[in-house]
């Protein structure tokens, strides 16, 4: 008998700083998922306002039930940030998925963020353990993969700049660059 794809689904949001849309965000993106590719409920994990550590035991609880023929997808809606690089990045800073830990916080720039965030390093290890090729990783998140965002975003008028700005994490938008050094750590999928 042949081996059976399954589709699992892990989508994770944190409304912080100003956002309040981002869970909403998440249960929209699972309802579509959810119909495309007719999951069922048990292979599904949402996570409202996401705490750092509960991101990351999500996935690996992810890696221990996807096969090498399933299909994951993993979805992040909430601020994204820069932190100064924790080594080897060739642009110097490192991106960051900012999780729901920030909230009622105060941060100055001996703060350390790492309890607060999850860095691009971090993510992309684990998203590559998944023993599987078949991959869609959706970040709704500035600064996801290392991204920057277009100069202007008159075309869309609803956007909303999903930038984290405080202490540790930078006191202000970077400026747009054209170009990426090309040597960002390869995300699986």
């Amino acid at each position: 008998a042949a081996d059976l794809m399954l589709a699992r689904l892990l989508a994770a949001a944190a409304n912080t700083g100003d956002l309040k849309e981002t869970n909403h965000d998440a249960q929209r993106f699972k309802e579509a998922m959810q119909k495309r590719y007719s999951i069922p409920d048990p292979q599904i994990c949402v996570l409202e306002n996401v705490y750092r550590q509960e991101w990351v035991e999500a996935l690996q609880v992810l890696k221990d039930r996807v096969t090498d023929q399933d299909l994951a997808i993993i979805y992040f809606s909430g601020h994204g940030s820069q932190l100064r690089d924790s080594g080897g990045d060739q642009d110097t800073v490192d991106e960051a998925l900012v999780t729901y830990d920030v909230q009622g916080r105060e941060f100055t720039e001996t703060v350390p963020c790492d309890d607060y965030v999850l860095r691009d390093k971090s993510f992309v290890a684990l998203v590559n353990a998944l023993p599987t090729t078949r991959i869609l990783t959706v970040i709704d998140a500035c600064f996801s993969g290392g991204m920057y965002m277009p100069p202007t975003i008159d075309h869309l008028p609803e956007a909303r700049l999903k930038y984290f700005s405080d202490g540790c994490f930078g006191t202000q938008l970077p400026p747009y660059k054209t170009d990426t050094t090309g040597k960002l750590n390869k995300l699986k999928g």
